[in-house]
Protein backbone atom coordinates (compact mmCIF):
# COMPACT_ATOMS: atom_id res chain seq x y z
CA UNK A 1 0.00 0.00 0.00
CA UNK A 2 2.96 2.24 0.34
CA UNK A 3 3.48 2.92 -3.01
CA UNK A 4 0.07 2.80 -4.35
CA UNK A 5 -1.01 5.65 -2.54
CA UNK A 6 1.49 8.32 -3.81
CA UNK A 7 0.13 6.63 -7.49
CA UNK A 8 -2.96 6.87 -6.53
CA UNK A 9 -3.03 10.74 -5.49
CA UNK A 10 -1.17 11.55 -8.94
CA UNK A 11 -3.80 10.01 -10.98
CA UNK A 12 -6.73 11.92 -8.68
CA UNK A 13 -4.74 14.77 -8.94
CA UNK A 14 -4.19 14.46 -13.21
CA UNK A 15 -8.04 13.73 -13.60
CA UNK A 16 -9.80 16.35 -11.50
CA UNK A 17 -10.44 19.58 -13.32
CA UNK A 18 -9.69 21.74 -10.51
CA UNK A 19 -6.14 20.56 -10.90
CA UNK A 20 -6.47 20.50 -14.71
CA UNK A 21 -7.23 24.15 -15.32
CA UNK A 22 -4.39 25.89 -17.00
CA UNK A 23 -2.84 29.30 -17.42
CA UNK A 24 -4.54 31.66 -19.69
CA UNK A 25 -2.55 32.83 -23.05
CA UNK A 26 -0.72 36.04 -22.59
CA UNK A 27 -1.65 37.82 -25.59
CA UNK A 28 -0.79 41.70 -26.70
CA UNK A 29 -2.79 43.86 -28.75
CA UNK A 30 -1.14 42.62 -32.10
CA UNK A 31 -1.91 39.52 -31.30
CA UNK A 32 -5.92 40.45 -31.86
CA UNK A 33 -4.88 41.40 -35.69
CA UNK A 34 -5.03 38.51 -38.47
CA UNK A 35 -2.21 37.83 -40.34
CA UNK A 36 -3.81 38.72 -43.85
CA UNK A 37 -3.50 42.18 -42.97
CA UNK A 38 -0.69 43.03 -44.68
CA UNK A 39 2.04 44.94 -42.81
CA UNK A 40 2.00 47.95 -45.13
CA UNK A 41 -1.50 48.54 -44.09
CA UNK A 42 -0.39 48.77 -40.61
CA UNK A 43 1.27 51.84 -38.63
CA UNK A 44 2.58 51.30 -35.02
CA UNK A 45 4.19 54.54 -34.98
CA UNK A 46 6.99 54.32 -37.12
CA UNK A 47 7.79 50.39 -35.98
CA UNK A 48 6.69 47.60 -38.61
CA UNK A 49 3.77 45.55 -37.85
CA UNK A 50 6.17 43.01 -37.02
CA UNK A 51 7.26 45.13 -33.85
CA UNK A 52 5.43 42.94 -31.07
CA UNK A 53 4.94 45.19 -28.23
CA UNK A 54 4.68 41.72 -25.91
CA UNK A 55 8.21 40.90 -26.15
CA UNK A 56 8.88 44.66 -24.88
CA UNK A 57 10.04 44.81 -21.56
CA UNK A 58 9.05 48.58 -21.38
CA UNK A 59 5.33 48.20 -23.33
CA UNK A 60 4.43 44.98 -22.09
CA UNK A 61 1.16 44.90 -23.95
CA UNK A 62 0.32 48.43 -23.53
CA UNK A 63 1.10 50.23 -26.70
CA UNK A 64 0.83 54.25 -26.90
CA UNK A 65 -1.69 56.39 -28.79
CA UNK A 66 -0.95 56.16 -32.56
CA UNK A 67 0.77 52.62 -32.48
CA UNK A 68 -2.63 50.81 -33.76
CA UNK A 69 -3.63 51.08 -37.28
CA UNK A 70 -5.76 54.33 -37.30
CA UNK A 71 -6.73 54.27 -41.02
CA UNK A 72 -10.52 54.60 -40.62
CA UNK A 73 -12.19 51.77 -42.87
CA UNK A 74 -8.50 49.63 -43.40
CA UNK A 75 -10.05 47.00 -41.06
CA UNK A 76 -13.70 45.63 -40.66
CA UNK A 77 -15.36 44.22 -37.56
CA UNK A 78 -14.68 40.74 -39.40
CA UNK A 79 -10.65 41.11 -39.36
CA UNK A 80 -10.33 38.76 -36.01
CA UNK A 81 -8.10 35.68 -35.52
CA UNK A 82 -10.33 32.92 -35.47
CA UNK A 83 -7.71 30.82 -33.22
CA UNK A 84 -8.37 33.13 -30.64
CA UNK A 85 -12.22 32.46 -29.88
CA UNK A 86 -13.52 30.76 -26.99
CA UNK A 87 -9.84 30.88 -25.47
CA UNK A 88 -8.85 32.01 -21.95
CA UNK A 89 -6.66 35.29 -22.39
CA UNK A 90 -4.69 37.85 -20.75
CA UNK A 91 -4.43 41.25 -21.82
CA UNK A 92 -3.27 44.55 -20.70
CA UNK A 93 -5.00 47.73 -21.94
CA UNK A 94 -6.83 50.93 -20.50
CA UNK A 95 -10.66 50.44 -19.04
CA UNK A 96 -13.01 52.64 -20.88
CA UNK A 97 -16.11 52.47 -18.50
CA UNK A 98 -19.75 51.73 -19.87
CA UNK A 99 -21.57 50.77 -16.86
CA UNK A 100 -20.34 51.63 -13.87
CA UNK A 101 -21.18 52.86 -9.89
CA UNK A 102 -18.57 54.94 -8.35
CA UNK A 103 -15.06 53.10 -9.17
CA UNK A 104 -17.04 50.08 -9.57
CA UNK A 105 -17.24 48.73 -13.67
CA UNK A 106 -19.13 46.23 -14.97
CA UNK A 107 -19.11 46.81 -18.66
CA UNK A 108 -15.96 48.28 -20.63
CA UNK A 109 -14.14 48.61 -23.84
CA UNK A 110 -10.76 47.25 -23.34
CA UNK A 111 -8.50 49.31 -25.58
CA UNK A 112 -4.72 49.33 -26.48
CA UNK A 113 -4.14 53.34 -25.74
CA UNK A 114 -5.23 55.93 -23.11
CA UNK A 115 -8.25 58.10 -24.81
CA UNK A 116 -8.82 55.35 -27.01
CA UNK A 117 -12.87 56.05 -28.66
CA UNK A 118 -12.59 59.56 -26.76
CA UNK A 119 -10.46 60.77 -29.87
CA UNK A 120 -11.39 60.53 -33.25
CA UNK A 121 -11.11 57.87 -34.99
CA UNK A 122 -11.50 55.14 -32.60
CA UNK A 123 -8.70 51.77 -33.03
CA UNK A 124 -10.05 49.15 -35.74
CA UNK A 125 -12.69 46.74 -34.19
CA UNK A 126 -9.59 44.20 -33.98
CA UNK A 127 -7.99 46.43 -31.13
CA UNK A 128 -11.09 46.72 -28.76
CA UNK A 129 -13.03 44.97 -26.48
CA UNK A 130 -15.67 44.61 -25.03
CA UNK A 131 -15.89 42.93 -21.22
CA UNK A 132 -18.82 42.85 -19.39
CA UNK A 133 -18.27 41.42 -15.19
CA UNK A 134 -21.13 40.70 -12.84
CA UNK A 135 -19.21 41.43 -10.17
CA UNK A 136 -17.32 44.51 -11.81
CA UNK A 137 -13.77 46.16 -11.48
CA UNK A 138 -12.39 48.00 -9.20
CA UNK A 139 -10.64 50.85 -11.70
CA UNK A 140 -8.59 53.91 -10.67
CA UNK A 141 -8.74 55.85 -13.36
CA UNK A 142 -8.61 56.10 -17.24
CA UNK A 143 -5.18 57.02 -17.18
CA UNK A 144 -3.96 53.60 -15.06
CA UNK A 145 -3.43 50.28 -17.14
CA UNK A 146 -4.52 46.49 -15.87
CA UNK A 147 -4.33 43.48 -16.62
CA UNK A 148 -7.64 41.65 -17.59
CA UNK A 149 -8.28 37.93 -17.88
CA UNK A 150 -11.13 36.51 -18.93
CA UNK A 151 -12.80 33.98 -22.03
CA UNK A 152 -12.20 35.96 -25.37
CA UNK A 153 -14.98 35.62 -28.38
CA UNK A 154 -15.02 36.77 -31.93
CA UNK A 155 -18.51 38.65 -31.77
CA UNK A 156 -19.28 42.11 -33.39
CA UNK A 157 -20.40 44.82 -30.71
CA UNK A 158 -21.63 48.24 -31.66
CA UNK A 159 -22.02 51.93 -29.24
CA UNK A 160 -21.67 55.28 -30.55
CA UNK A 161 -18.15 55.38 -29.06
CA UNK A 162 -16.60 52.51 -31.57
CA UNK A 163 -17.21 49.47 -33.36
CA UNK A 164 -15.96 46.32 -31.42
CA UNK A 165 -15.08 42.78 -32.83
CA UNK A 166 -13.76 40.81 -29.73
CA UNK A 167 -15.70 40.24 -26.60
CA UNK A 168 -15.04 38.82 -23.64
CA UNK A 169 -16.79 37.56 -19.82
CA UNK A 170 -14.21 39.06 -17.01
CA UNK A 171 -12.69 36.46 -15.00
CA UNK A 172 -10.14 38.61 -13.17
CA UNK A 173 -7.96 41.55 -13.18
CA UNK A 174 -5.17 43.54 -11.71
CA UNK A 175 -3.03 46.47 -12.40
CA UNK A 176 -0.74 46.78 -14.64
CA UNK A 177 2.74 47.07 -13.21
CA UNK A 178 5.29 49.23 -15.01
Amino acid sequence: MGLLWPVLVALIAVASPSFAATEPKVIAWPDLMPKTILPEDLDFGGDSASADQSTDPGLGGIVQHGMTPALPGTIGPTDVVEELNDVEVKIAGYVLPLDFEATTVREFLLVPYVGACIHVPPPPPNQIIYVTSEDGVEVGGLFEPMWITGKLAISSFSNELADVGYTMTLNDSEPYEF
